[in-house]
């Protein structure tokens, strides 16, 4: 009896052994493009990416002269009255008409590396938001990878608890056949029992399982496929997909990995575009106090028109006036008492970033030796998981045949009691095997994610994109 249990079951976790990350590559690739889509994080990453190129454009343009246009109309009234002793009255009454036009075109000449250096600032200011727009995207599908994967586990739990009902169910049958040696009501109670604590399992895990589902659904925008409706072609793919991810994908050495770490981790390249960014600020303020000089062409033209009534009298006069000029300013601020302040400000906030970038290094190293370790050693664990099982399934049709008629065969040779101990104690073990299994799986993925969570662009090594 308990050859036969323990054939199916080994025959049952070779079969699912890659149910754990049940996704081919095309299913994660809906899965996480959906993430991708729905997400607000996204859309808000990318519409500050493509304000800050704005940026660029805007200090690319100062660069340019500008041309200014001025136009008005201006009219005025007015009445006086004069009075003196033995005179006449006088009465009289003016009105203004004014036309004004102005064209004037202004083009800052030098400026000491003020407009130059705005336009530096502006291109590391979108180098910090398409780092951001790339910090959230790998979030984002390292959230979705890591839930599924959660999700998967809670599955492959729940099938495994439902496939030791069924062959547990097996045994029950047995001992209820009269013919059967293992006709037993003490036996039938122990199985049954056992069959109802499987059913509990299976339900507190189908429980968490359907909460991940949910949250899976939500943050993608996909519902995940029950194991049980999943086909055959499906579980190949998979097997191929996640054997090569975890397996077969050729890793750099550490010290590969150090080297790529320093270059292109994302959290470091920002932090470095700090340090930039802060150094600039300071060549800013200086050329902000440096001479600047600018020339300034401008034509205008200036029609006045006026009427004068007094006593019956009036008089009209017209005045036109058009001026053109040209002229080069320099501009120099002497003295400016906050100039020291300002720069000694900027200093030190160039020297705290400086820290921060170091420190920031020495503590991604720190946690890429830690990554790296667990990685391979995780990565060696399945492996060898793997071998076991692929040898044992050679062995499966044959002896799962054998077990099942030594049982059904057996008159006196085999103890009720003694057998349902054994087959109870296996299957108890068997449990505590299917768990290690699950957590070998989800550590493995997880040690992988979080080791290109640092080295690399995670989107591009799971090769998602379109």
């Amino acid at each position: 009896m308990a050859t036969c249990c323990k054939v199916k079951y080994y025959f049952i976790i070779t079969l699912n052994l890659f149910f754990l990350d049940i996704l081919s590559a095309s299913t994660i690739f809906e899965y996480v493009q959906g993430a991708l889509a729905s997400n607000p994080k996204i859309s808000v990453a990318r519409y500050k990416l493509l304000a800050s190129e704005e940026g660029v454009k805007t200090a690319y343009d100062k660069f340019y002269p500008t041309i200014d246009l001025d136009f008005g109309l201006k009219t005025r009234f007015s009445q006086d009255h004069y009075s003196k002793a033995e005179r006449p009255d006088i009465n009289s009454s003016t009105q203004y008409h004014s036309k004004y036009g102005a064209v004037s075109l202004s083009w800052k000449l030098y400026d000491s590396g003020l407009r130059k250096t705005a336009l530096e600032l502006a291109k590391i200011d979108v180098q910090n938001y398409e780092i951001n727009y790339k910090l959230v995207k790998q979030a984002l599908i390292i959230q979705t990878l890591k839930l599924f994967t959660a999700w998967e586990k809670y599955s492959y739990l729940e099938k495994h608890y439902e496939d030791l009902k069924t062959t547990m169910s097996f045994y029950l049958n047995i001992s209820q056949d009269k013919s059967s040696v293992f006709k037993n009501f003490l036996i039938a109670d122990r199985i049954q029992r056992k069959i109802d604590e499987y059913s509990q399992k299976a339900e507190s895990v189908r429980n968490f399982a359907n909460a991940l589902s949910i949250e899976l659904h939500h943050l993608t925008g996909k519902k995940p496929l029950p194991i049980t409706q999943m086909t055959p072609e499906q579980i190949t793919e998979i097997k191929n997909f996640f054997s090569d991810l975890l397996l077969a994908k050729q890793l750099p050495s550490l010290e590969e990995s150090i080297n790529y770490l320093k270059e292109n981790n994302l959290t470091l390249l920002a932090l470095k575009n700090s340090v930039n960014e802060e150094n600039k600020k300071i060549t800013l303020l200086i050329a902000s106090n440096g001479p600047s000089v600018n020339f300034v062409v401008s034509s205008s033209y200036n029609n006045d028109r006026s009427k004068y009534y007094s006593n019956g009298d009036s008089d009209a006069t017209r005045f036109n006036s058009h001026e053109n000029s040209a002229s080069v300013v320099l501009n120099y601020r002497l003295f400016d008492k906050t100039r020291d302040s300002k720069y000694t400000a900027a200093h030190y906030q160039f020297l705290a970033a400086v820290d921060m970038a170091a420190q920031a290094e020495k503590d991604l190293i720190g946690q890429l030796l830690s990554v790296h370790s667990n990685m391979i050693s995780t990565r060696a664990t399945l492996q060898k998981l793997i071998n076991e099982y692929q040898n044992l399934k050679k062995e499966i049709s044959q002896k799962f045949e054998e077990g099942k008629s030594q049982i059904l065969n057996a008159k006196t040779k085999i103890n009720p009691d003694q057998n349902t101990d054994t087959m109870i104690e296996y299957f108890d073990n068997l449990e505590v095997k299917i768990k290690l299994i699950s957590d070998q799986n989800e550590s493995s993925f997880s040690s992988l994610i979080d080791y290109l969570n640092l080295v690399y662009d995670i989107e591009k090594y799971l090769e998602l994109k379109k």
